[in-house]
């Protein structure tokens, strides 16, 4: 319930910053350097996917942030220093940015079990899926097609389904998927 409210909070103060064009703090943001409080100049919030498109102030860059990876969101009382719209970073389904990839359109099909879980896991997703008029040989009975700006996303995605997800067009995602297969089977021994 705490983190819920916190969220909920979080998620507020965001659109507050980005309303009145002022600086966010996100306190603690956890990246691939490291942890660091991080001031975003907010000017575009996906709220499902607690995600902000926004100008990093200290890498002088626009990227995207997911909340869930911050402590916490402070308003500072900076106002923006740049005028924002000529980049605007889109995300895919799956939450992976436009930013460096160009859109591939991939086409998976799905059982109803992972239908369901994707659904659940990735409601954008969800709402681009079809149902097939008969289960094919796989005993798949759904179809996604959408485009996607990286293999990352969709790829995990499908392999925390095995056996109810199956690629049926994206060369790239079947190369993603085998990389990460064999990484996987050296892990386990």
């Amino acid at each position: 319930a705490q983190r819920t409210a916190r969220d909920t909070s979080d998620m507020a103060l965001l659109r507050k910053a980005a309303d009145e064009k002022r600086v966010a703090v996100l306190k603690g943001y956890a990246s691939s350097s490291g942890r660091c409080d991080r001031q975003i100049e907010v000017y575009k919030i996906w709220e499902q996917r607690r995600t902000i498109c926004g100008y990093d102030i200290l890498n002088k860059k626009t990227r995207l942030f997911k909340v869930t990876r911050c402590e916490g969101v402070e308003l500072a009382a900076q106002k923006w220093s740049r005028a924002h719209g000529t980049t605007n970073l889109d995300i895919d389904p799956f939450g992976m940015s436009f930013e460096q990839y160009r859109a591939q359109e991939m086409v998976i099909r799905l059982s109803a079990y992972g239908y369901r879980l994707l659904v659940e896991e990735f409601p954008v997703a969800g709402k681009l899926v079809q149902q097939l008029q008969a289960a094919d040989a796989s005993g798949a009975m759904f179809e996604l097609r959408c485009p996607i700006s990286s293999p990352e996303g969709l790829g995990r995605f499908i392999m925390s389904v095995p056996g109810h997800a199956w690629i049926v067009q994206g060369d790239s995602l079947k190369e993603y998927v085998e990389e990460k297969t064999k990484i996987l089977t050296q892990c386990i021994g």
